[in-house]
């Protein structure tokens, strides 16, 4: 029998475009520490010697040094620095160095960095593109950020300083970043020279804290970047974005960058009538549902039955959500005729595998947000208008709900949906309880009377009641019938008709609203009851459940 024995040789020219030439070095001079950014070569792919970077190298260790001149890192008497190969990924090493080493590599223009793989010991020495110091990390220099823009026009950023050291000199760039499949994108931010708001970024600035407003102006010299961004935005409202200032100073430069999640289409037609003094958005609320019926966005709030928009000049809308967990993105999007919206309550949306894996496993009570985009568009497709919503996405919890109807009261059952995140999120609750009945005919909303009560829901368990009589009743708000014995009368008389009838409750966290066909009608004293399917959802201010219609059972 013939043995063959194959020894795999290697050099180190094996390695030499593992990384790019393009790795660099950033130092943080406050905290003495240097970050070496090692990038994948650009053509790993077309790498010869049976490409050990891919084949061999992955979860390899491999030691790294740093050279200026006449000092390296880690020094003798400090630990080796070692790390795991990760094949075309970037890889950041962190060196820490005294105050002094610091000081005596500051002015250095260039250095090396040696790899010795776990190949035989192979030495690979490579120098860095560029070495840049930071003055401090100025990702803390806001405290937060929102883009509001009226579509295809100018944009305006509006931050909440933190007391950070800015130099506001000829140096300074100011520059909104992008990136669309890869490829970053920068619009420049000059500085306000006439009618500047006072707190707007101006050329009389002089400190960084006083200053919330930048403006990004569209102008003849920028105007195909701005056609590209809308381009873009349009595409992926998502996108990742920060609003950047840089400077440099004694050959240090500052960076201070922040990122833009919340982004605001102007509302200047007023569609959605608000009051932001008390968080209060009437106009656009997110139900996700669950299974057959998926996702439910409403477009018109209960109580007033109130949007703007339906008699402007539009051929179709487009509604585009967005629901994020982190990485982790579920987007719907949908095209309404502008006739069938203007009669719609709200918009529905059919489920999906991807929603209800992201519903049952991924969200995580205030960390889910929620972007919905409302764009009214020409025939062509040119969008008109747009108003948006950005905030927590509560996931509704309920599973089931009975409802019973008595000659003067009414109780509901409510059944607690066991899935990932929904006990913890239950354990929010607002003492202040406010309920109403009410009916759905002809797309507009009825309402049968308002009461008020105290008995919050008991949120230990996932089964609960609540109840509220006549003796609750509020007559300062408007009903159909005024009184609390006029609208059971109504009530009783829409039973086994084709109006929905519907149960609100709303504690200022969880609001719930049930919608049901009334298809029997008990007549003696017995509690009318009304069993529905809960499909629970998402709102900015608190869960909400849409419940679909069946066909009432008596008690």
């Amino acid at each position: 029998m013939l043995f063959i024995s194959i020894t795999l040789l290697v050099s180190s020219d094996s390695f030499t475009e593992c990384f790019s030439s393009a790795s660099y070095i950033k130092g943080d001079y406050v905290n003495n520490i240097l970050y070496l950014h090692l990038l994948p070569f650009e053509e790993l792919n077309l790498i010869t010697v049976n490409n050990l970077c891919q084949n061999y190298l992955p979860g390899k260790n491999v030691i790294a040094s740093l050279y200026f001149n006449d000092i390296y890192f880690p020094l003798d008497a400090e630990p080796l620095h070692i790390f795991k190969y990760v094949y075309n990924k970037e890889i950041i090493l962190e060196f820490q160095l005294s105050q002094a080493n610091y000081l005596h590599i500051v002015d250095k223009q260039n250095a090396m960095y040696q790899l010795m793989y776990d190949v035989d010991l192979i030495k690979v020495n490579n120098s860095v593109n560029s070495i840049q110091h930071t003055m401090y990390n100025g990702t803390n220099c806001f405290s937060s950020i929102y883009m509001s823009y009226t579509i295809y026009g100018d944009i305006q950023f509006n931050v909440a300083p933190n007391d950070c050291q800015v130099v506001f000199d000829a140096n300074l760039e100011v520059y909104f970043e992008y990136n669309y499949e890869g490829v970053n994108h920068q619009i420049t931010i000059p500085p306000c020279s006439s009618n500047c708001e006072a707190s707007e970024y101006q050329t009389s600035s002089t400190t960084f804290n006083a200053i919330s407003i930048y403006n990004m102006k569209k102008t003849v010299a920028n105007t195909q970047q701005f056609v590209d961004f809308y381009e873009d935005f349009i595409n992926n409202r998502i996108l990742d974005m920060t609003l950047n200032l840089k400077t440099t100073l004694n050959s240090m430069y500052q960076n201070i960058e922040i990122s833009i999640q919340d982004k605001r289409a102007n509302d200047v037609w007023s569609c959605m009538p608000n009051d932001q003094a008390n968080a209060t958005y009437w106009g656009l609320y997110l139900y996700t549902l669950l299974n057959p019926d998926g996702l439910f966005i409403q477009i018109r709030d209960t109580l007033q039955n109130i949007f703007k928009c339906d008699t402007s000049a539009t051929h179709h809308v487009v509604l585009d959500h967005y629901m994020m967990e982190g990485n982790v993105v579920n987007r719907q999007k949908q095209t309404i005729d502008m006739y069938t919206f203007s009669q719609a309550v709200g918009i529905q949306f059919e489920s999906n595998a991807e929603y209800l894996d992201f519903r049952t496993n991924v969200f995580v009570n205030t960390s889910t947000m929620s972007l919905i985009v409302l764009s009214f568009c020409a025939e062509d497709g040119t969008i008109l208008y747009e108003i948006s919503q950005y905030g927590i996405a509560y996931l509704g919890c309920l599973a089931k709900e009975i409802l019973h109807v008595y000659d003067s009261s009414f109780c509901v059952d409510l059944f607690v949906e066991d899935i990932h995140g929904c006990k913890s999120q239950l354990q929010h609750i607002n003492e202040r309880n406010h309920a109403s009945i009410y009916y759905v005919q002809n797309t507009k909303f009825h309402f049968l009377g308002f009461f008020n009560f105290n008995n919050a829901m008991n949120y230990s368990t996932y089964e609960m009641q609540i109840c509220f009589d006549c003796d609750q009743f509020d007559p300062t708000l408007d009903s159909e019938g005024m009184t609390c014995e006029k609208n059971i009368e109504i009530l009783k008389s829409k039973f086994g008709t084709s109006a929905k009838i519907g149960f609100f409750y709303d504690n200022n966290f969880d609001i719930m609203q049930s919608h049901n066909v009334i298809s029997e009608m008990n007549i003696n004293l017995l509690p009318f009851i009304i069993t529905t399917a809960v499909l629970c959802g998402v709102t900015f201010i608190g869960f909400i459940c849409y419940f679909s219609s069946q066909r009432a059972a008596e008690a």
